[in-house]
């Protein structure tokens, strides 16, 4: 497994999601997913909801927000702005990224894209 350990640092570490694709994931490297930009599924956050998903992840420290390629960005930068942190998009299957072609690639790329991401955020502050 290429992408053994990469993550252990950072167990415990609070992320904000766009919607909840991410609980295995998230449990496998037991990171903490404090709440969810998309309210439910396919229905765009309002303005009162951005902003206590941003009180919440201020209040947990949150250090990345978790985004999957194929939904809307706009909400996920306005939130990751208010926080001063990265937005890290992730494949959220096979084949749905460049280097995801199975499923072992998928969990690869994933885990070195936030590993990085909260590197370079780590390093920036």
């Amino acid at each position: 497994m290429r992408w053994h350990g990469l993550l252990d640092r950072y167990a415990g570490v609070g992320l904000i999601a766009y919607h909840d694709a991410w609980p295995y994931f998230a449990r496998r490297f037991r990171l903490d997913i404090v709440g969810f930009i998309e309210p439910k599924p396919g229905i765009a956050p309002t303005p009162s909801h951005l902003r206590a998903v941003i009180d919440e992840g201020r209040r947990r420290a949150v250090r990345a927000i978790v985004h999957d390629a194929l939904q809307p960005q706009d909400a996920s930068r306005f939130v990751a702005r208010a926080l001063d942190v990265p937005v890290v998009t992730l494949a959220v299957s096979v084949g749905s990224a460049p280097g995801t072609a199975d499923y072992l690639d998928l969990i690869d790329a994933n885990v070195t894209a936030l590993a990085r991401a909260l590197d370079n955020a780590s390093k920036a502050r």
